[in-house]
């Protein structure tokens, strides 16, 4: 390394040229980098914009969200329903069992006839 450096300059090369070459290179490589870079500011200022647009939502209205299970409520919203009918109809039987207990009517077999004509006559 040390005889390479030590060596004079080679006198058949035009260093001028070469410089100016190397010179023009460097500047068509900076202005290259340049407009890349201005690419790229600007697709960075666009996606910065668009990220923050992606999280804005309304305050008010109606929404609709796709990742949520429409069928999964529905199935909930069937399931409460059968319930609270059932709590409402067992809720309509014990009250009228007790209006009927109130009224001095036992009859149980909910015909609406007496318990004297339910009983069936023997044949001899």
């Amino acid at each position: 390394v040390i005889d390479r450096f030590t060596r004079p300059a080679n006198e058949y090369v035009d260093y001028d040229a070469c410089e100016a070459e190397v010179k023009k290179e460097i500047a068509d490589t900076l202005d290259t980098l340049s407009e890349l870079y201005r690419k790229a500011n600007i697709n960075i200022s666009d996606y910065n914009s668009y990220i923050p647009a992606l999280h804005i939502k309304k305050l008010s209205g109606v929404g609709y969200f796709e990742n949520l299970s429409v069928k999964l409520y529905q199935v909930i919203a069937i399931i409460a329903g059968f319930g609270i009918s059932t709590v409402v109809a067992i809720a309509y039987e014990i009250i009228k069992k007790y209006a009927n207990a109130g009224s001095g009517n036992d009859d149980d077999d909910d015909d609406g006839e007496d318990d004297e004509d339910d009983e069936v006559p023997e044949t001899a």
